[in-house]
């Protein structure tokens, strides 16, 4: 199957055949990796390459394998269960694209010479991605799931990853991830590179998270609404925590939080919104989730 999406098409198909993905056993997911070269690499003769290269730079699609067919780019279920003693599908159900690029910023700060850290990249640069992992959702029907990273947060390297999905959550998934994201992996890419922005665009808003905010709409519009909800909506604008444009999938920032819960007079509303933060919230939760969690306790 060859690839007929944006950007310039070029053929290699130096990628073994591996045979075809398993479309009628497992959700088919869309795997990011970034490359960590300045240029297209070689994949050990392609052995190790995914059935697309993109370089988001130059709006060029390399192509290594049939669209429809298995690339290399992830460990093999074999080495997965030397290492881990778990069997688990892994390159069968992925459709992988690399993108040209460096998750590991310092060895950017080390060499320069043109390398590209994805924190650095340009709305332009997202712009392309997001074209090109859209049309190949659209191609294969992927589900809408996504196991991403926070905005500006990291994946970690190591099999034991705490960001990675489990044997069984993996093989079930439909949806769109990254290397650091996958069980048995050991790679960290894509780093810091925002997932969310790429799968969901201007609205990055979850399904739970609307549900929040229509919530939030409902109790704010009633006639008497809940005095402690409205304390803790007006106060959290007031000092900057969101504002009348925020949107519920902005990330909250530990040292938002922790300016909003410093400046918070009422010492009960104080210890509901550090519990609802509690847990690891803060830093990585979303004004959706937070708020959503604020009024569960106070609707309690």
């Amino acid at each position: 199957m060859l690839y007929d999406g944006p950007g310039d098409l070029v053929k290699i198909f130096d990628g073994p055949n591996y045979g075809p993905l398993w479309f009628d056993r497992y959700p088919i997911a869309i795997v990011a990796h970034t490359t960590e070269t300045k240029g297209l690499p070689d994949y050990g003769g392609g052995a190790s390459a995914p059935q697309i290269t993109i370089d988001p730079a130059e709006r060029i699609v390399f192509q290594h394998q049939p669209l429809d067919h298995r690339g290399g780019a992830l460990r093999g279920t074999r080495r997965v269960y030397a290492d881990t003693g778990v069997y688990a599908v892994m390159n069968e159900k992925a459709v992988q694209v690399e993108i040209i690029g460096y998750s590991d910023k310092q060895t950017v700060v080390k060499y320069g010479d043109g390398r590209r850290w994805v924190g650095d990249f340009t709305a332009a640069d997202y712009e392309f991605i997001a074209a090109v992992v859209h049309y190949l959702k659209g191609l294969f029907d992927i589900g809408d799931d996504i196991h991403a990273r926070p905005s500006g947060r990291s994946w970690a390297a190591g099999i034991s990853s705490p960001y990675r999905m489990g044997a069984e959550a993996w093989e079930q998934f439909g949806g769109f991830t990254a290397h650091g994201g996958i069980f048995g992996q050991t790679h960290f890419d894509t780093g810091v590179l925002d997932l969310h922005r790429i799968w969901r665009g201007d609205d990055l808003m979850t399904p739970e998270e609307k549900v929040a905010l229509a919530k939030v709409a409902e109790l704010m519009g009633q006639d008497q609404p809940q005095k402690a909800l409205a304390e803790v909506w007006e106060k959290a604008k007031k000092d900057g925590l969101i504002t009348d444009q925020s949107r519920p999938g902005a990330i909250v920032t530990d040292e938002r939080f922790m300016a909003f819960l410093e400046r918070w007079e009422s010492r009960r509303m104080k210890k509901l919104v550090a519990a609802a933060i509690a847990g690891g919230a803060a830093g990585g939760a979303t004004v959706g989730e937070v708020i959503a969690e604020l009024i569960r306790r106070l609707n309690g």
